[in-house]
Formats: structure tokens, C-alpha cells, sequence
């Protein structure tokens, strides 16, 4: 699934498309994310949090403010692989994924950190705890 984003409608899409690829102007991410095998991602906070809540391994393409720092730590953490970019190549993102996919310790590293995250009190009680 690929959104485009808010108002832009995917029957105007002129690109290249695979034919097993489904083209929406918006998906709640975390109501999609507990059912995908990996993310590409642009590494902001809101989708590396949901990403990692889901334990789904990432392939970051970080733009700017917070997401490079993001997608380093990712990498750092085993969580994911990424690019910069201005360095990515459609056959250097298609192996990132096909790696993310195929090595089994991009999930596992994610799944670590779901179970960590699961375990962590609820943030309705961090209020009352201040």
C-alpha cells in the first residue's frame, strides 16, 4: 500500500506502478502497520513509534528535522536499514527491502523492542505519577 497523501487522488497517479502495489490518498498507519512484513519509511517520530509498537522492521529514506537522527538510531538498534535520500537507487531500495524481508534479525530486533515498549507503563498514568 502506498499513500500519497491527503487530497491527492490515486486516480490521477501518471507514475509507475506495480500491479501488486494499492495507491490511497490516506492510511491510518497504526491500524495497518500490525499487518506488514516491513515499512519504508521517511524515519519521522510518529511512524518509527508506531513501526516499532507493531515490531515491524524499517527501510528509512529520511528527509530532514529529526528523521536522519532517527534512521541512524534504527540502524544502530537493528531495526532497520536505510539511505540517505539522495543516495537511494530503485535497485538499492529494492535489496534494503528484500534484506529487511529475508534477514531474520531486522524483526526480531523490532519485536524486541515491541515487547519492551508493551511492558512500559501506561501514559495515562504518567500525569498522576508527575
Amino acid at each position: 500500500m502506498l499513500a500519497l497523501g491527503t487530497g491527492r487522488d490515486p486516480a490521477q497517479w501518471q507514475g509507475a506502478r506495480a500491479d501488486n502495489v494499492h495507491l490511497t490518498s490516506f492510511v491510518q498507519q497504526n491500524l495497518m502497520l500490525p499487518a506488514c512484513d516491513a515499512f519504508i519509511t521517511h524515519a519521522g517520530f510518529s511512524g518509527t513509534r508506531e513501526a516499532l509498537a507493531a515490531g515491524v522492521p524499517m527501510v528509512t529514506l529520511p528527509m530532514f528535522a529529526e528523521q536522519p537522527e532517527n534512521a541512524v538510531r534504527i540502524a544502530e538498534i537493528g531495526a532497520g536499514t536505510g539511505f540517505r535520500l539522495e543516495d537511494v537507487t530503485a535497485d538499492s531500495l529494492r535489496t534494503a527491502v528484500e534484506q529487511v524481508l529475508t534477514d531474520p534479525t531486522y524483526r526480531s530486533h523490532a519485536r524486541g523492542l515491541q515487547r519492551q515498549m508493551l511492558a512500559l507503563p501506561p501514559l495515562e498514568g504518567f500525569l498522576t505519577d508527575l
